[in-house]
């Protein structure tokens, strides 16, 4: 997604070619009450290319995915930047980006930034923006991707009973292909954020930020559960889908098999509205014997990650969902870090305190109600908050050399018990992997040339 400014995008790697030529030029054209407004122009060309064609193209090798992405395109973009200090105590900046791609057509982007201060030691601030993102190959081109999520069927009793109970019934890796699809359109936003800042002091400041985002169009796997559902309870597939089923079950051989995969395309969905807080709170003292001590404590809560497809709307907040992106990582609502450095001379140590609110094991768009996705009951479909501490060091030799030392996780936290996700076996790497790995040392040497 294209805008002013630069938002984030989280497209899958891939081999690619990038070949770009972009200029920029600023300068004063006007004065203000507040001083000469600024103006800053620039713009790019850019050629896409990526070829990456699937290793195991007629599945010929057990267990090896299928994948593959493969696609071009070019890029033209200009932008334009407008700073003014209307008064002394009040900025705006205007700005915008025009983004023109050879598949999807073209796009303008704008965006405004107020900034007020009353008062020597409190800054208020305000934006609103709008937003691109023309799909990736991978969503888009001629492309497929396949991942594997593990699947109870504790939420379709009949299928259980009509296998007695095996082995057939237990809890597996459901493979999941996701297909691009050419007729995807680009996605497009509205965000706006408010904010203070409260400096009473050099030493001392913090920032409050409140940002609320709203996509619509968006690029998403359609969701496998229709066709599961479908599936199990002996209607149509909905068109789009593609369930191929497994082989049957040895000691049931006349039941329905179950599904060995599930091919989901790439839609544009209703919409996903976020919104959540920041905080950030500094603060530097100088103690005795020459000790320097700085303080940041960096909290952030997710008020809502709400996603609408057609018609219906699921909240992930605080829950293992989406459970079909991220191997089930879960969408956390409180996340902190509170890290303290002291300083002497060449001597540096930092001690950083980091916080991951747990999860609920529940994702009401993948099995259709609020069922855990893990079945059992001694788990109670929770996942604990995640705490652990890094301890790091280091010592400027000289102005090119400094000698390190690092005790990462330094109070050995485990990770926390998490048997729904499916990137790692009961923990969940995306937000314990510290604990997975356990305390660890880390020594060596910086040499800046």
């Amino acid at each position: 997604m294209s805008a002013a400014p630069s938002p984030r995008s989280w497209p899958r790697p891939r081999p690619a070619t990038w070949n770009s030529i972009n200029f920029q030029a600023s300068r004063d054209v006007f004065n203000l009450p507040g001083g000469p407004a600024q103006l800053g122009l620039g713009g790019e060309f850019r050629y896409e290319a990526v070829n990456d064609p699937a290793l195991n193209p007629t599945n010929d090798a057990q267990g090896l995915g299928n994948a593959r992405t493969i696609g071009n395109r070019t890029v033209a973009s200009a932008f334009a930047e407008l700073g003014m200090p209307v008064l002394d105590n009040v900025e705006v900046n205007v700005s915008g980006r025009y983004d023109h791609y050879s598949d999807f057509g073209g796009n303008f982007s704008p965006k405004i930034g107020v900034k007020y201060t009353p008062i020597k030691t409190v800054a208020l601030r305000a934006t609103v923006s709008k937003g691109f993102r023309a799909p990736s190959f991978s969503e888009s081109g001629d492309s497929a991707s396949q991942g594997f999520t593990n699947f109870s069927f504790a939420n379709y009793p009949d299928f259980v009973a009509a296998h007695g109970g095996s082995e057939y019934t237990k809890t597996y890796s459901l493979s999941s292909i996701t297909a691009a699809n050419p007729d995807l359109k680009p996605e497009k936003s509205t965000s706006y954020t408010m904010g203070a800042v409260w400096a009473p002091t050099r030493n001392f400041s913090v920032s409050l930020d409140y940002y609320h985002i709203k996509k619509t169009d968006v690029i998403a796997q359609a969701s496998a559960g229709d066709a599961i559902a479908a599936y199990y309870a002996g209607e149509a597939i909905p068109a789009g889908y593609v369930v191929t089923p497994d082989l049957p079950d040895p000691d049931a051989p006349n039941a329905l098999p179950r599904i060995l995969s599930v091919a989901s395309p790439y839609i544009n969905a209703d919409s996903l509205r976020t919104s959540g807080m920041d905080l950030n709170v500094q603060n530097t003292m100088y103690l005795p014997a020459d000790v320097k001590w700085t303080s940041e404590l960096n909290a952030t809560v997710l008020f809502d990650f709400k996603y609408t497809q057609g018609g219906v709307t699921y909240n992930y907040v605080g829950k293992q969902a989406p459970y079909v992106l991220s191997s089930g990582a879960g969408t956390p609502k409180y996340r902190a870090s509170w890290s303290n450095t002291f300083t002497r001379g060449p001597a540096t140590m930092t001690g950083t305190l980091n916080y991951v609110s747990g999860l609920r094991s529940i994702d009401e768009s993948y099995v259709g109600d609020q069922t855990c996705l893990y079945g059992d009951a001694d788990f109670k479909c929770h996942t604990k908050d995640f705490i652990s501490f890094d301890l790091t060091g280091g010592y400027d030799v000289t102005e090119h050399t400094t000698v390190y030392a690092d005790v990462l996780n330094l109070f050995d936290a485990g990770p926390m018990f998490n048997p729904a996700n499916y990137a790692a076996v009961n923990w969940n790497p995306t937000y314990s992997q510290s604990g997975a790995v356990g305390r660890y040392f880390r020594v060596g040497v910086r040499l800046k040339y």
